[in-house]
Parts: C-alpha cells; structure tokens; sequence
C-alpha cells in the first residue's frame, strides 16, 4: 500500500465514501479543506487503486484528524491504521502536537491505541425551528470579518480565518451576528445542503445569555427550513437552548484529544464540522 497526498483527480473518490459513510459533508466542504491542508490529506492507493484516504485539517496551533475512511472490500488489513499513523506522524513533523478528533464509537478503540484520549459526545441533532425576528439580529457585513475572526480566534485559538471568509461569501444570507449595545456580541454562519441547512459555527461572548433567537433567525414567516447542527456535550447551555426548540439527537461520536494542551471553551455553542472544529 502507498500513501500519498490527494490531488484534485481524487475528489470524486473522496466525496463517494463519505456518501457511503453518509457522514453529510458535500463537494464544497472537502473542496474547502483541500484549499486550507493541501499536504495533510492523504489517499492510499494498492497497486495504483485507490482504497482509503485520512483528512489531517490543520491551523496553526492544533489541527483536526477526520474521514478515516477504507473500502468496505479493504477493510481488516490494517490500511486504516497505517493511514492515521501517516497522517499524524506528518502532522507532528510540522511542529502540530495538538490533535482533535469526533471518532465513530466503535473506532474510537483504533484512536486510543494512537494515544488519543475522550473528551466528550459530539452530537449531530435536527430540527425544524419556525421563524422568529429580533432586533438583536442582523445579517452580517463584509466589514464585519475582522472582528468576527478576532473573535472566532480568541475562543477557538487557532486562526480559521480562511474558511470563516470563504463560509461568509458563499453563502452571506446564512451568516449573521447578534448585537447588544451596538456591539456584536456573537455570530453565527450556515450553509445549505441538499435537505437541510447546516448550522455552525456559532459563537457567543457571554455563554450565560439567552441566545435562542440566533437560531430562530434562520428561515422567513413562510419559510420553515430544516436546521442540522453539531453541539458538544460540554456545551449544555447551547444543547438546552437546542432541546427547548424541539431539536433532537440523530446520533453522536467521540471527541477526542491528543497533545498537551486540550482546549475547552464554554463560548463555542456548535461546531464548524467534525474535521474543522
């Protein structure tokens, strides 16, 4: 078996085994993760034969392990392993020592053995939410940028800046900010997808506030979309907002955590992505 990075040619091969996989990402998000980590995605290929490919998402202080994903014909020889050792072994020569995963339950076995540790459940929950206005919510402006990825930075403390942008202009009606005072105090951005539209990030300066109005915000008055969204167990505050609002758990993975330095923040209320965080 050989391991090499993924081009461009491989992407059809990419997107059918996350379909496979029914994991949800689409052509646009891996486009976006080849654009950010050209170097850290890797194919493995037996005699020319593409069989399995590993994700390494990586920023500049931590990085993202993601859709570890073999063959179902290949699977049981190792190539799993032998693709997430590569992958973290070229991870850790570029000085990133800080690992973050969501595992699959039933792999998380194959991640501890690489000496990845559980941090929490990583829940995936749905919902249709009808439309509420407010005035503590507006769309959010290209001039906004700077300070919604200085505050993206402060809370996530690594630099996401590339796909916030690039989040924002495809998709500016989905991306919006919450306000106090004439200040923004939290944003939250979605993209659509073929049933649904996937919420996250969404990022608040005060936890403790009552912040559902940033996902009723989504939709019009004759407009009811169906809403997807990643929460972390240890965000309970953004979890009890998303059960009050008649969300509910379709399934969960593992995060897990590998390096010296694990992160944890109260002001992350969803997740961009299991493979960016």
């Amino acid at each position: 078996m050989q391991i090499e990075p993924m081009c461009f040619e491989d992407l059809e091969f990419a997107l059918k085994l996350i379909d496979i996989e029914k994991w949800g990402q689409g052509r646009e998000e891996v486009e976006d993760l080849f654009e950010l980590s050209p170097d850290t995605i890797f194919i493995a290929k037996v005699e020319g034969t593409p069989v399995g490919m590993a994700f390494g998402v990586k920023y500049d202080k931590y990085a993202f392990l993601a859709d570890v994903i073999v063959c179902e014909e290949e699977r049981g020889k190792g190539y799993g392993k032998k693709l997430v050792q590569h992958t973290l072994a070229t991870l850790n020569q570029q000085g990133i020592e800080n690992i973050y995963l969501d595992g699959v339950p039933k792999i998380t076995p194959l991640y501890a053995a690489e000496g990845f540790k559980p941090m929490c459940k990583s829940f995936r929950l749905y919902g249709q939410i009808p439309f509420q206005s407010s005035d503590r919510i507006r769309q959010m402006e290209e001039s906004d940028l700077d300070e919604i990825c200085a505050m993206d930075f402060k809370y996530f403390q690594s630099d996401r800046s590339l796909l916030l942008i690039t989040l924002f202009q495809k998709h500016p009606d989905l991306c919006k900010v919450y306000i106090e005072e004439n200040q923004i105090q939290g944003y939250i951005m979605a993209a659509p997808r073929e049933n649904c539209i996937k919420v996250g990030p969404w990022v608040v300066n005060n936890p403790k506030k009552s912040v559902k109005c940033m996902l009723t915000s989504f939709g019009s008055p004759s407009e009811t979309p169906q809403l997807f969204i990643g929460i972390l167990e240890s965000q309970q505050q953004a979890l009890q907002i998303a059960t009050d609002l008649g969300f509910e758990s379709h399934y969960f993975s593992i995060r897990m955590h590998r390096g010296p330095n694990p992160i944890s923040t109260p002001h992350i209320f969803a997740i961009m992505g299991p493979d960016r965080g």
